[in-house]
């Protein structure tokens, strides 16, 4: 299977990088890296004196920007610590030393030990020294490898050599960090060892030697390995594995039960027995492994069975440990995987079932494969894998193979040479899989398709145009697509009810699609977060864009969108505030910014997209914030007026009437007028247009009459060329106004033919070269710049 992972993400890469998939200027980085470097490279490091050492190395009262402050936090013009890896987390003590800005004691943890005692001002200096010395050791050590290419570095030594350099701070995250920083050839960004094993085993590669420095040699010579990647910088080729996070790896045996894994597969869940063990609902308000052990070995005496049986065992793991995006397989024997999912929440019990203890899984593909190294210790249990199983690299490479990437890999899904999933379609009312399978979704097409492009170029879209243009319908609808094909694998219309009630937030969940309308007075502080009345005074709350960011974090695999209705009516640079960078496509799940008034770090993770609805009648959008255009991609939505040709008014069809009322209206308001036309969805109701003349004269006099006195501000002289005052229309010169009269009961056929008034010949004429069946040119779909209306 190794080869074919290469192959397609030579494929992947050949067709996305620059493009979808971007990676960080290396220019920018080199900068970043020199600024830091010139405060705390390893020459600045061995000339600090004590006192220099003591307010220039760790966090201490006298200085805000330390070393260890860089390593962190450090978010500005100058220099930002996510580009080159976090390592957050945790308090000041994993850096050793540090003194308290309140107190001014020193204090420091016990190497060992848990306690963290205040020391002394010349104890810290001598631990400072120590560490110094570690690291310029480490420095050292690595810089006898500088220069050669990772190919022919042994991976064992060159551990080795960082360990032996630096005994204690070697494991650290910090040092690793800091080697990064001087080479970014030899070590990684990754400065923990379970990020840089998910960087192998989500490729298909396993772990092959132990220790953080070796697995940074695997990783690059995997990335070098990759011909697309020649011409790109070997400390930027490793970044192609940006947002590849750590899961756990389950394996489910099911020797000789074909109808248990086919129901799995049919009814999204992964089920275990025995049934007659209850509900263990109560055990997942359990922290401790130990307690959740004995609520279920309790129930196992309960109903007479083993307390320490296999199925015990699983179930105990099932609660404890099946955490939300774990991956997991079914297996027919120990090497033989039928099915592979991701688990998408948590313990429930559903009364009855022969199998009754449940979690949701999401199978994303049921292709039967081979496992390098047989599971030996699986049986009939459930088994968790550790990183470095054979297996893992295994059942991960069957994902990239069948099309399934990861969500910071924008596009992979649409490489597959064949359908990833081929699962058992759910029958209504029956209690099992009939087998029948269903195909993938078929390919977006119009107006979603283009959108749905822009979204995975840009990450968010605005759609813009006249009122009435179905711009908010498009939003939902396309919303609705995004997450029906990429979290659930369907149609929208083949959801589930639990399904949709997940769409939705229904229930508690939280939801993959959330709409919010800005307007005047909606703040920061409802975007993003604010002070709030709790009762007993304030309290600081998230807004649902800082919500929906948390939920696409917490579940990477699948897709949110958020949508922005009227998104030109609110103050967009004050709602959006450092938002504004973060959206970016670039600098998502990359580059933070401080929160002002939480303090914490926030990062806007790659799998959350935003979709903005805009009137082009309200004349804000000329104040649109140039920023904001840069990272927006725009899709223009004219009327349609070719929707509406089963509907007419006397003779004349609704979809002529309305292309003639359009060219008045751009005739009359000039360069505006395009914007300001009238949409077809004014005239339509639960997908079908207006049906009687009454309906369509209410339209016209309690919709459409209050717009064009807008549009031509009074003016006597527009209106009446609009709606055709001079050839019998609905529009009476001497009294300026609309002839009201005309809309009473009993009056039908005369307003129908004062509407008709404003058809003219060539109206009718350019309808009949359209033919009835075809969209007019307004409405072809055309391409747009991306960078949207220009002002």
């Amino acid at each position: 299977m190794n080869k074919d992972v290469h192959d397609i993400l030579n494929r992947y890469i050949a067709a996305e990088l620059g493009r979808s998939f971007v990676l960080p200027d290396v220019t920018e980085l080199s900068r970043q890296r020199s600024a830091f470097l010139a405060h705390f490279g390893p020459e600045q490091l061995a000339k600090m004196s004590g006192p220099d050492l003591l307010r220039l190395l760790p966090h201490n009262a006298s200085n805000d920007q330390p070393m260890d402050y860089w390593l962190e936090f450090k978010n500005d013009g100058e220099f930002n610590f996510a580009l080159f890896g976090s390592i957050a987390g945790g308090s000041a003590a994993k850096f050793g030393p540090w003194q308290e800005k309140k107190t001014g004691a020193w204090r420091s943890k016990l190497e060992g030990g848990r306690e963290i005692p205040n020391i002394s001002e010349a104890d810290a200096l001598t631990a400072l020294e120590e560490r110094r010395a570690e690291l310029l050791n480490a420095v050292e050590a690595v810089g006898a490898f500088h220069g050669k290419e990772a190919k022919d570095i042994d991976p064992q030594k060159f551990q080795k050599a960082v360990e032996d350099a630096a005994p204690r701070w070697s494991k650290s995250a910090w040092m690793h960090k800091y080697l990064h920083l001087v080479f970014p050839d030899l070590v990684t960004w990754n400065a923990t060892t379970s990020w840089s094993e998910a960087t192998l085993y989500y490729v298909g590669e396993k772990p092959r030697w132990e220790g953080l420095y070796a697995i940074d040699i695997q990783i690059i010579r995997f990335w070098n390995s990759l011909p697309t990647l020649v011409e790109v910088p070997v400390q930027l080729r490793y970044r192609v594995g940006k947002g590849l996070i750590p899961r756990d790896h389950w394996c489910l045996g099911l020797a000789g039960e074909v109808d248990a894994w086919k129901e799995m597969l049919a009814h999204e869940h992964l089920a275990l027995g025995p049934s007659k063990v209850g509900s263990l609902a109560e055990a997942i308000a359990l922290n401790k492994k130990s307690d959740i052990s004995v609520v279920v070995r309790t129930a196992f005496q309960d109903a007479s069975l083993d307390a320490h049986s296999t199925e015990a065992r699983n179930l105990i793991e099932l609660v404890y440990r099946l955490e939300e995006g774990s991956l997991v397989a079914l297996l027919s024997d120990a090497s033989t995987v039928e099915a592979v999912g991701i688990v998408t929440g948590s313990y429930r019990f559903k009364q009855g079932a022969k199998r009754p203890h449940e979690v949701p899984v999401r199978w994303v593909h049921n292709r039967s494969f081979e496992v390098s190294t047989p599971i030996s210790e699986l049986g009939t249990g459930l088994v968790s894998l550790e990183p470095t199983h054979p297996a893992v690299a295994d059942i991960e490479a069957s994902l990239l193979v069948n099309g399934i990437g990861p969500a910071s890999w924008p596009n992979f899904n649409s490489l597959a040479d064949t359908p990833s999933v081929l699962l058992p379609k759910v029958v209504s009312g029956a209690a099992h899989s009939s087998g029948v399978k269903v195909d993938p979704p078929p390919p977006l097409e119009g107006i979603a398709r283009q959108v749905v492009d822009m979204l995975d170029r840009k990450r968010q879209v605005i759609l813009y145009g006249p009122p009435g243009t179905g711009k908010t319908y498009h939003a939902e609808r396309i919303a609705l697509e995004v997450i029906a094909r990429h979290n659930f694998n369907c149609l929208p219309s083949q959801l589930s009810d639990r399904q949709r009630d997940m769409v939705y937030g229904r229930g508690g969940t939280d939801p993959f699609i959330a709409t919010c309308t800005f307007h005047p007075m909606y703040s920061y502080e409802d975007f993003i977060e604010g002070y709030r009345p709790d009762g007993d005074g304030f309290k600081l709350e998230p807004g649902i864009f800082k919500k929906m960011v948390t939920a696409a974090q917490a579940q990477p695999a699948k897709r949110f969108v958020l949508i922005i209705d009227e998104i030109n009516r609110g103050n967009i640079p004050k709602i959006f505030g450092e938002l504004i960078t973060l959206i970016e496509t670039s600098k998502r799940a990359t580059t933070s910014a401080m929160l002002p008034l939480s303090k914490e770090p926030f990062t806007v993770t790659d799998n959350l997209l935003v979709i903005g609805t805009m009137n082009t009648a309200d004349r804000s959008i000329l104040l649109l914030d140039t920023a904001l255009r840069r990272r927006f991609a725009f899709k223009e939505l004219l009327p349609e007026p070719h929707l509406l040709r089963t509907g007419s008014i006397a003779d004349v069809a609704l979809s002529t009437w309305l292309r003639a009322i359009n060219r008045r209206i751009v005739e009359q308001l000039g360069r505006d007028g395009r914007n300001l036309q009238v949409g077809h969805a004014y005239f339509m109701s639960g997908g079908k247009p207006a049906a009687t003349i009454s309906r369509i004269g209410e339209i016209v006099r309690d919709e459409l009459w209050p717009l064009l006195q807008e549009y031509c501000y009074e003016d006597p002289n527009k209106l009446a060329n609009i709606l055709a005052a001079d050839r019998g229309g609905v529009f009476d010169r001497d009294t300026a106004n609309l002839r009201f009269e005309l809309f009473e009961p009993g009056r039908e056929d005369a307003l129908a033919q004062a509407l008709t008034a404003i058809v003219t010949p060539d109206d009718k004429k350019h309808d009949a070269v359209l033919g009835d069946d075809l969209p007019d040119d307004e409405d072809l779909e055309e391409p747009h710049d991306d960078e949207g209306p220009k002002a």
